[in-house]
């Protein structure tokens, strides 16, 4: 088979393609994630680093924004990634 190019690949693929790409540019989430505590906060700290991310993607190319909503969909178990605003109001409060 030849090689996909932009013209002959599927939209949905591209989009796939494209997310993931800009997705790992936006840079070390790992050693970000490693500094959490093995415990319920890593699981969400990790669910809200990555609807940051998705979200930062759809907010500069909107075409993505479908495929970024899919993908963190999918990766927080089929709840919707939280926004910075819903993230603020669920977080615990410090005492």
């Amino acid at each position: 088979p030849s090689p996909a190019t932009v013209d002959t690949a599927d939209p949905a693929a591209l989009a796939r393609w494209q997310v993931r790409y800009l997705y790992e540019l936006l840079g070390d989430r790992h050693s970000l994630l490693e500094a959490l505590p093995t415990t319920e906060s890593r699981d969400e700290g990790t669910r809200v680093l990555r609807g940051r991310m998705y979200g930062a993607i759809a907010a500069a190319y909107p075409a993505l924004a479908g495929e970024c909503r899919r993908r963190a969909a999918a990766e927080a178990g089929g709840r919707p990634a939280p926004t910075p605003s819903t993230a603020r109001r669920t977080a615990p409060r410090r005492p």
